[in-house]
């Protein structure tokens, strides 16, 4: 699942007007002259007041006011900003710098119909008006109308190739535009440029993970680590990768670092969930998984696994209660529907659980799954009938299935049809070689056709493999010494 949150980078480029002065040491500077140098050396407050004094002596100066716009930008007055920039292009229509911060002007104030027609109106006056192309960029961008965003990325970027802003602003859009392979190429245009960048490092790191390409993923997400990145979007990613590549325990504490940063995050929590159960710490996966269904109640995947989990540690009310809200949210999830049967097992209520597997053998009559877990609570109550109509459907949907082989091939013992249930303990053997109880089962068939010692050598590989399987020892003895038989 995706971890980082995009967001544009620089809201808008705002172009200073551009005016350059000589001072001659005769020629003492104006209110003008000394706003410039206010502004270069960060005194809005002070060049806002000589330029409104030199305003007073050239109320229709285009450039004056054009400054009075740029400052009034800088200091956050978008209302006064548009208006001594209308007031510059009054005077001087195809003055581009004062259309491109009237187009700021009117972007900030929220009217971006309006700055969108300052920006081309920039452009048309000067075709090559780096800052115009860039901010009508960003404004389709915000828009989602890509296509027209794209053109623009892309003139402002041949207009100036090395500005890393633009190549990674044209990258996030690509990226939300779903163009992934395209937003690589300009992430790693950034990395080029600068190749300390983090933001690009993680959003490259993401973008491989995303495409399954976890090892390349992990190299960035060390990159951007040591370019000083931090945080929720870092480690949970990192520890996303590290778990598909079954690194999990170099996993796990990256996505605990991920949770402690942002405990919001539901998709950290629920990884760092699967994790800890990929590594059989299944007690704290299930207080991961709790954080992660407070925080969405309504997903059925993590209602789910947190219900394997609580059963995992004995905890089976819990469990059910897990899995039916799994159903609530999905009442077609079929792994949720047999995992409530098997809890309710667990937690003792045969009659339910009895139930839960003839709804979930109904409802999904293609789950092998449900009918083998039917047809085991119809073995166990010797309905034998009942069971052996629901293995063999098990089997006709999985019939690499050693454990219903084996229970058909002792519903078979049971009815003394040797030949039939030989063949399916054979069955379960040729799925599973070192499956011990349909090794002991078939020695017991083995007996009943007085094939006494490819019975006892049944008994013996059975022991080989498992010396502490009881039933094969007992046979064993017993046909040593003439008892009856037991089944495994």
């Amino acid at each position: 699942m995706s971890c980082r949150r995009l967001a544009w980078l620089a809201s808008l480029f705002v172009a200073s007007v551009g005016v350059s002065l000589v001072f001659g040491q005769e020629a003492p500077a104006g209110p003008f002259e000394q706003a410039l140098a206010a502004y270069d050396a960060g005194n809005l407050d002070e060049a806002r007041a000589l330029l409104e004094q030199a305003l007073k002596e050239a109320p229709d100066d285009y450039i004056i006011l054009s400054w009075l716009g740029t400052v009034a930008l800088d200091q956050g007055r978008y209302a006064d900003a548009a208006s001594f920039l209308e007031r510059a292009v009054k005077q001087k229509p195809d003055y581009h710098v004062a259309r491109n911060n009237l187009g700021n002007a009117y972007a900030a104030l929220g009217q971006f119909d309006k700055a969108e027609e300052q920006y081309l109106a920039a452009v048309r006056a000067k075709p090559d008006h780096f800052q115009a192309h860039y901010n009508l960029a960003l404004l389709y961008a915000r828009r989602q109308d890509w296509p027209k965003a794209f053109r623009e990325f892309q003139q402002a970027a041949d207009l100036n190739p090395e500005d890393v802003d633009v190549h990674l602003n044209f990258a996030r859009a690509l990226e939300r535009a779903g163009e992934a392979e395209k937003a690589i190429r300009e992430y790693e245009t950034v990395i080029r440029i600068r190749p300390d960048n983090g933001e690009a490092l993680l959003a490259l790191a993401d973008l491989h993970r995303q495409r399954g390409e976890d090892e390349k993923a992990v190299e960035y997400y060390e990159k951007a680590a040591a370019a000083g990145q931090k945080g929720a979007d870092l480690e949970i990613g990192w520890g996303t990768a590290l778990y598909n590549l079954g690194r999990v325990a170099e996993a796990v504490p990256h996505l605990q670092e991920g949770v402690a940063s942002d405990p919001s995050r539901f998709e950290g929590w629920y990884n760092l969930a699967l994790a800890l159960s990929a590594n059989e710490q299944y007690a704290q996966a299930a207080q991961a998984y709790e954080k992660a269904v407070a925080l969405r109640p309504d997903d059925a995947n993590a209602q789910n696994n947190y219900g394997w989990v609580l059963l995992k540690v004995g905890r089976a009310a819990e469990a059910v209660e897990a899995f039916r809200r799994a159903l609530a949210a999905n009442p077609r999830m079929e792994i949720a529907a047999v995992n409530l049967a098997l809890a309710l097992e667990a937690a003792g209520d045969k009659d339910a659980a009895l139930e839960q597997w003839k709804t979930a053998a109904a409802k999904f009559p293609d789950s092998a799954a449900a009918h083998l877990g039917l047809a085991n609570m119809y073995y166990y109550a010797n309905q034998d009938d009942d069971a052996l109509r629901e293995y063999l459907r098990a089997l006709a949907l999985d019939p690499k299935n050693a454990e219903a082989h084996n229970n058909v091939g002792l519903i078979f013992l049971r009815r003394r049809n040797f030949t039939e249930a030989v063949a399916h303990f054979r069955a379960a053997l040729d799925i599973n070689p070192r499956f011990v109880a349909a090794i002991n089962n078939l020695g017991v068939a083995y007996e009943w056709q007085n094939r006494r010692d490819e019975a006892i050598g049944q008994y013996m590989k059975a022991l080989n493999i498992d010396p502490t399987h009881e039933p094969a020892r007992k046979n064993l003895q017993r046909l040593q010494a003439g008892g009856e038989r037991q089944q495994g």
